[in-house]
């Protein structure tokens, strides 16, 4: 559980120089790019990136690409309605319905962590490729011409190799250009954030032994549900989530959990 203490901890850190230098390098990137919409999953990495960001603009178009009830977190809608009131008129919010894990299995017709055959490699792709079009998509729609990711480095390896090799800003192919505003930030940084700003954060975090590694994507075969697993993501889920897990379980997960 997050304690008094630690939240102190964080509060301190956010006056220091340190951490003072890493919020305005990131608000320098958002400032050059004013006309980018903020991608929002409302775990703590976006919705620190959405305060950061309409603190910079004073307005922001903010995308949630919403998955189905077997998948979305139960508190993201409290979390969303927290935050949407506390940034007001200054954020234009609009949320797509988007297939996930879930749907991925349904179409595959089995539970898997890594793809075996072309069916569900093909499956795969086609979740993505839907993902990013509803979410870019709805951007594009409402004005944007680009999008801010709160992908950091210090949350796997994987993503420190694509920030590496990618930078903190580029376009991929048949995409819109996309900005990683975090991407330097460390797990400290977006705790001090959001103590220092009293942002509020999903269960998941708070009943978590360390916030700062503690994931909330609820996320197999989209994302690496086996390094997740490892890492011990699957026991916070079902810890801070046992209804949504128990239909997992129920549906999915038998021996694997």
């Amino acid at each position: 559980m997050t304690t008094p203490m630690q939240r102190a901890a964080w509060k301190a850190y956010a006056i220091t120089p340190r951490f003072c230098a890493t919020i305005e390098k990131s608000a320098l990137m958002i400032r050059q790019h004013p006309t980018y919409a903020v991608s929002v999953s409302w775990g703590k990495d976006s919705v620190a990136m959405l305060h950061l960001a309409f603190r910079t603009l004073g307005h922001v178009v903010a995308v949630h690409g919403r998955y189905s009830e077997n998948e979305e977190l139960p508190d993201i809608p409290k979390i969303r309605d927290q935050l949407l009131e506390m940034l007001g008129e200054h954020v234009t919010y609009i949320e797509v319905p988007v297939w996930g894990d879930w749907e991925i299995f349904e179409r595959a017709g089995r539970f898997f962590l890594e793809p075996e055959t072309p069916d569900e490699r093909a499956i795969l792709k086609a979740w993505k490729a839907e993902f990013v079009a509803a979410l870019e998509g709805a951007a594009v729609a409402n004005g944007a011409d680009g999008v801010m990711i709160g992908m950091s480095a210090h949350e796997s390896h994987a993503r420190r190799m694509n920030i590496a090799v990618r930078g903190d800003h580029y376009t991929a192919s048949g995409r819109v250009p996309t900005l990683l505003p975090l991407a330097r930030w460390s797990g400290n940084d977006v705790c001090a954030y959001h103590a220092a700003n009293d942002l509020p954060w999903l269960r998941i975090y708070e009943q978590a032994e360390d916030p700062r590694r503690a994931r909330s994507e609820f996320a197999f075969a989209a994302g690496g549900g086996d390094a997740i697993r490892r890492h011990g993501a699957w026991d916070a889920w079902r810890a801070a989530y046992p209804e949504l897990w128990g239909r997992w379980q129920a549906r999915w997960l038998g021996s694997n959990a």
